[in-house]
């Protein structure tokens, strides 16, 4: 499993974001399974049936304690904290549009990965980003031009 991370200016009600999760998971045509711990709130989205035939995206929310810790400590790129975690197989079409849609529901966020091909590098990506590249295939969409810094978002 890979990882990638929502990230905000602002720390954002759990409830908040669990409501948004809901709806994104009915937009993509998925299943929502939220899960609660002591310290985060924790939800799958699953497409497909059966274990063999299914995506899912394990996605744990940040108290704002584990927000504030986040808060400019974060690799090139000051004034945000990680709110969202999300792991994820490359090799399946459910995280390009779950990214899509959270970011209709939600544009003041942004999509933060610190697993680059290079190691120790980010990419941050936007709304914008998403509405002008199409499609659902990680590699396509995310691996091919991907956007370095928030100065290189449009």
């Amino acid at each position: 499993m890979d990882a990638i991370h929502l990230i905000s200016k602002q720390y954002i009600n759990t409830s908040i974001l669990l409501n948004k999760l809901e709806n994104v998971a009915l937009t993509i045509e998925s299943e929502y399974l939220p899960q609660r711990s002591i310290r985060l709130a924790n939800v799958q989205i699953k497409k497909g049936e059966g274990y063999n035939n299914s995506e899912y995206l394990d996605i744990y929310i940040r108290d704002l304690e584990g927000y504030n810790t986040s808060f400019n400590n974060l690799y090139g790129i000051n004034n945000y904290g990680i709110l969202v975690e999300i792991d994820y197989n490359k090799n399946e079409n459910l995280i390009v549009p779950f990214l899509r849609e959270i970011l209709k529901e939600m544009p003041e966020l942004l999509v933060y990965d610190e697993e680059t091909p290079k190691g120790i590098d980010c990419y941050v990506y936007n709304k914008q980003f998403f509405d002008n590249n199409p499609g659902t295939d990680y590699y396509a969409v995310l691996d091919k031009n991907p956007p370095k810094s928030l100065n290189d978002l449009a």
